[in-house]
């Protein structure tokens, strides 16, 4: 069945565009889709929209995409290219009888030749070029292998056209076949790799090979390749072209100004239009010989990167070898670059030494390059330095390890001959040490002391005398027969003595241990006793604060056994059990008490003294002229003031306590100084209700 294109109203209205990036589309008035309208498709593109596949555009390029899977491939599916085979296979009319070309006959890889023919040629068409030398027709992109020109393009004998379907649309065998016609009129024709498929279109659309092809994917596609292949064709031309002129080109530059070195020589910055006169003026041989300005400039342009790389090259040669010379200059001067010697010092003696003033080259090094060598140099030098401090440090860490390796042993020795045993301290064992050399070997080393080595064994004696001590006291506990401040060391040798878990103990451990647990006995023991007599005084000193809150008071003259009766119900009286801590406390309390009558009473007397000494004055300021007493009067009154003031302050100073040394030389105690002040206040040293 003939594929044709849909005729009707429907397919005159709608009208194929292509996006910027390549894919068509169609537009008919305001409405424009992505896919082929249906009117416009073929029979066989409708019954391929039955497969599985769909046809898109990439660039110009078909691919197809799997509608269930949505795989994608460049490749016809196998599914399709069997409708278009069966498709082709019902449009293609039969194939014309042709007579079999002679034996010796040559032919041409044409696509469209099928044979030799005997008949006069055809009549020359627009898209079929004339031999010139034959008049003969020349299939598009015809070679003859191995005739004249090897390969390039010849002319051709006369060969028939191929035959014409309905509507004058050429028949082929094969889709190359049809596809290589169809890019011989491309050649023909003299498309380009610049050209457009839309200027490709509007040249050959009505060339008889546009419709060797059937549809218009298979034409943009074959057009794609031949501007492909063309691309690639110009490309090994060029090269070849410049290949064959770039030895030549390069001899005539180097040629102009009488040579590179000359003044009127090439030079590395010179710009294309300046190369182009020069070589225009003095080489037109060689100018000529490429094919156009875009080759020569290339040529232009290689040369003077050439020229640029050499130029470099012996730029780089030149200061490495500068660099070598002052860095043997600068190694030989024996300068302290690691120390204090400063670029600017440095710099100046290299300026100085007879190598840089006999040297032209060198003295053409850049100051920087200078810098450079000096600062390597010196790095050379800091990393020697830093060497070597390191050497020294490790050696010195060597001798201190082995130093206190020797005081370890010297440690181990006094600790056998038990001049270290737990808690021994540095005083003691600092005489058998002092003059040791092992222990003067130590001192100033990094690392450990020889302090903290001795440490080291006494706390693990310590930790080991602990332990013991621990099993002995755990010894004791099972025995039932603790150490106490009474406790005597027989008594505890008796006591441990054939205990299986005592046996390894060294008698002197089990002496240490005993003193520990004995010491710590009698510390025990006086904190009891001290917290006792601490009790014992604040209920006294309760009792008393008890008597003095009897009411009616109690009578300085009674005696303890009249107030018993009054006290004995009080809680401070039965919380002192002993009965003379009792009478102690009332004792106290009566004593304090005659004190501080006596106190009052002789308080009395001084203030009744100092009133009939205040009086006596005043009598005798009585007696003076009236006069003086109206001068004076207000000086009179400042004075009185003044006296009685200072009586005051002498009644408050004869009342406050001075504080002392006592008796023995020892100064009075906090307790005592509160007592005094106390007592110049007039009120009890008794401690108030909740103090205690």
């Amino acid at each position: 069945m003939a594929q044709s294109p849909p005729t009707g109203p429907a397919a005159g209205t709608w009208a194929k565009h292509l996006a910027p990036d390549g894919r068509p589309y169609w537009t008919r008035g305001q409405e424009s889709v992505w896919d082929k309208p249906r009117e416009l498709k073929t029979e066989a593109e409708i019954e391929m929209e039955g497969t599985d596949w769909k046809e898109y555009e990439s660039g110009g390029r078909p691919y197809w995409v799997s509608k269930s899977s949505g795989t994608t491939t460049w490749e016809r599916p196998q599914a399709i290219q069997e409708i278009l085979d069966r498709f082709a296979a019902a449009a293609a009319p039969p194939a014309p009888v042709r007579a079999a070309p002679p034996p010796n006959a040559p032919t041409g890889p044409a696509s469209f030749v099928a044979a030799q023919q005997q008949s006069p040629p055809p009549a020359a068409s627009p898209s079929t070029p004339l031999n010139g030398m034959s008049g003969a027709l020349v299939a598009p992109g015809g070679f003859i292998p191995g005739g004249p020109g090897q390969g390039m393009p010849v002319p051709m004998r006369p060969q028939q056209q191929p035959m014409l379907g309905p509507g004058g649309i050429p028949n082929f065998q094969t889709q190359q076949e049809a596809e290589r016609a169809f890019m011989g009129m491309l050649k023909t024709i003299g498309v380009n790799a610049s050209w457009t498929w839309e200027q490709v279109m509007r040249e050959t659309i009505t060339d008889p090979m546009y419709k060797a092809l059937k549809t218009l994917a298979e034409r943009k596609t074959a057009f794609e390749k031949y501007v492909v292949e063309s691309k690639r064709e110009e490309k090994e031309e060029r090269e070849r072209s410049l290949e064959e002129w770039r030895k030549e080109w390069f001899k005539g530059m180097e040629k102009i100004g009488g040579g590179m070195a000359m003044e009127g020589g090439v030079k590395s910055w010179w710009s294309w239009e300046r190369g182009r006169k020069e070589m225009e003026a003095k080489n037109p041989d060689v100018w000529s010989g490429p094919r156009n300005d875009e080759e020569r400039k290339t040529l232009f342009n290689e040369f003077i990167e050439n020229l640029k790389k050499k130029e470099e090259t012996r730029k780089r040669d030149l200061r490495t070898k500068n660099m070598g010379k002052l860095t043997k200059i600068l190694q030989s001067l024996s300068l302290d670059l690691a120390g204090s010697v400063r670029w600017h010092e440095a710099q100046a003696t290299i300026y100085r030494t007879p190598e840089w003033h006999r040297d032209p080259e060198l003295q053409k090094i850049e100051p920087i390059d200078v810098l450079a060598v000096y600062e390597e140099e010196v790095k050379k030098a800091e990393s020697e330095a830093s060497q070597t401090r390191v050497r020294a440090a490790e050696e010195k860490r060597r001798r201190a390890r082995k130093a206190r390796e020797e005081f370890v042993y010297l440690l181990e020795d006094l600790k056998a001959a038990n001049h270290i045993v737990a808690g021994t301290s540095w005083k003691s064992i600092y005489p058998l040490i002092s003059d040791d050399s092992r222990y003067l070997n130590l001192l100033g080393m990094p690392g450990s002391s020889p302090l903290d080595l001795f440490w080291d064994v006494v706390d693990a004696l310590d930790f080991q005398a602990e332990e013991d001590q621990r099993l002995v006291e755990s010894v004791l506990a099972s025995k039932k027969s603790p150490v106490v401040e009474k406790t005597t060391w027989e008594e505890f040798e008796g006591t441990v003595k054939g205990e299986e878990r005592l046996v390894k103990l060294d008698p002197t451990i089990l002496r240490a241990a005993f003193e520990k647990l004995h010491a710590r006995a009698v510390r025990t023991a006086k904190d009891d006793r001290r917290r006792a007599e601490k009790k014992l005084r604040l209920q006294i000193d309760d009792l008393r604060y008890a008597f003095k809150k009897l009411d009616p008071p109690v009578d300085l003259e009674a005696t303890y056994e009249d107030v018993l009766p009054r006290i004995q119900e009080t809680d401070e009286f039965k919380a002192l059990e002993d009965e003379a801590s009792r009478r102690t406390a009332f004792e106290k309390f009566v004593r304090r008490q005659k004190e501080k009558l006596k106190e009052r009473e002789k308080e009395d007397a001084d203030r009744s003294r100092s009133h009939r000494d205040d009086h006596k004055s005043s009598s005798r300021r009585r007696g003076s002229s009236a006069h003086r007493e109206r001068a004076g009067s207000e000086d009179t009154g400042v004075k009185r003031a003044a006296s009685h003031e200072v009586g005051g302050e002498d009644e408050r100073r004869s009342k406050m306590p001075r504080v002392e040394k006592s008796e023995g030389g020892e100064p009075f105690t906090a307790e005592e100084v509160e007592m005094m002040d106390a007592t110049a206040s007039g009120e009890p040293d008794e401690p108030e209700e909740g103090e205690i």
